[in-house]
């Protein structure tokens, strides 16, 4: 099988982009079997227009990406200061050799 075409990758992108607005604007009220009913003629070109390792590629990328949203937002990728890190260090050094 040969490289897409620019023309065929933009078409691609376009398609992917297409189908994740969707989804992104159906996700908030909707389940995943509603979101797919109504966003089945984005995915069927998605589907049709980008080869298959790149579908599944883009599938894989958007739901992590999404799940890493949602732990930031929950608060799990806290930025800290070098000085904090430091202390947490220290702390952890103390803890396990016994010294304070």
């Amino acid at each position: 099988m040969s490289s897409p075409s620019r023309a065929q990758r933009q078409e691609c992108y376009d398609a992917r982009d297409l189908y994740f607005a969707c989804s992104r604007k159906n996700n908030v009220a909707s389940s995943a079997e509603e979101r797919e009913r109504l966003c089945k003629k984005e995915m069927d070109k998605f589907l049709k227009v980008c080869p298959s390792a790149w579908t599944s590629h883009f599938l894989r990328k958007h739901a992590y990406e999404l799940e890493k949203a949602r732990l930031d937002e929950q608060g799990h990728f806290k930025a800290r200061s070098a000085g904090e890190m430091k202390k947490d260090l220290d702390r952890q050094m103390a803890d396990a050799f016994g010294k304070k």
